[in-house]
């Protein structure tokens, strides 16, 4: 509950740097590189701004930049209490201006337009900032410029935008390594993002204890299992270790989507990513009977 944002990034700051100079030295040699935080790196909030005239008004640049201010200094202050720290170990994001409507109609160009409702949602993140200046600086002592700088859920989200399914809405299930992250797209929106402290790690330590292997060992033996590679009688041993930790993942699942659906009824499709990905385990708890309650039409989701 209390962990130190900053002792831990002692520890991940080694391997970060490792990483880097391995990319740097290999055959592809890249030159530019997009940082993508995750939880718990980052905090995020989406707001909603309405505006409403008596008589038909023109939407400027200084309108825009006005509301994105105000909403800006009051995320700040929401950082700070959440991360722990002091004004200068924040780096706020710049804000992603998402589905804006004028008079009730989405609309893609804005700015000198007359309306008397302008409606916009405005996504807002923050990240631990020393992490940041330490994968500047490393990135940038192996000749790597930086690209872009960017949060997983609006990662997942722009995706959504680009391949044109963020109006039909999906519910992204990110199964990490240490940590899942659950978000909501839809209407064109990303509404909502939580995390919780499981993900296929979780099932290897469950699986390196059962089997008394060390934990490297007991991720390799699940990438066998998930691809179907074990003989059958290490697979149904370890099918049942593997259902038992996913059962206690579910759990936690189910809170993470009582969460996101406050924001209303869930898109029935699933996008399940990451690399839990592998496990058919996860993909079956993800379409689970019980979770057709959270659905909009009642529906257990369809995985993809």
């Amino acid at each position: 509950p209390e962990v130190s944002l900053k002792k831990l990034w002692k520890k991940l700051h080694d391997m970060t740097g490792d990483i880097i100079t391995d990319l740097r030295s290999s055959g592809s040699r890249p030159h530019s590189a997009v940082i993508v935080f995750s939880s718990p790196w980052y905090f995020s909030e989406v707001r909603q701004f309405t505006h409403t005239a008596d008589a038909p008004m023109e939407i400027t640049e200084k309108l825009l930049e006005k509301f994105m201010e105000e909403e800006e200094e009051l995320f700040r202050a929401a950082s700070l209490e959440r991360f722990r720290v002091s004004v200068d170990e924040v780096a706020i994001l710049e804000p992603e201006r998402m589905r804006v409507t004028l008079n009730g109609y989405p609309t893609t160009s804005i700015v000198g337009k007359r309306a008397t409702t302008i409606e916009a949602f405005l996504y807002l993140s923050a990240v631990f900032g020393r992490a940041l200046d330490d994968v500047k600086t490393l990135l940038s002592d192996q000749g790597i410029r930086l690209a872009g700088i960017q949060t997983s859920p609006m990662a997942f989200y722009t995706t959504a935008v680009e391949i044109g399914i963020a109006d039909e809405g999906r519910v992204v299930v990110d199964i990490g390594d240490e940590i899942t992250e659950v978000s909501l797209i839809k209407n064109g929106i990303l509404y909502d993002s939580v995390s919780y402290a499981r993900g296929l790690n979780f099932v290897a330590r469950r699986l390196a204890e059962a089997l008394s292997i060390d934990a490297e060992a007991a991720i390799t033996y699940l990438q066998n299992y998930g691809a179907d590679a074990l003989e059958s009688g290490k697979a149904a041993k370890a099918k049942k270790i593997v259902e038992e930790a996913v059962a206690e993942w579910q759990e936690l699942l189910e809170e993470a989507l009582d969460h996101v659906s406050s924001k209303g009824l869930l898109p029935e499709t699933a996008l399940v990513a990451g690399p839990g990905s592998i496990l058919n385990e996860f993909m079956t708890a993800v379409s689970r009977e019980e979770f057709r309650r959270f659905t909009i039409f009642g529906r257990p989701f369809t995985v993809e």
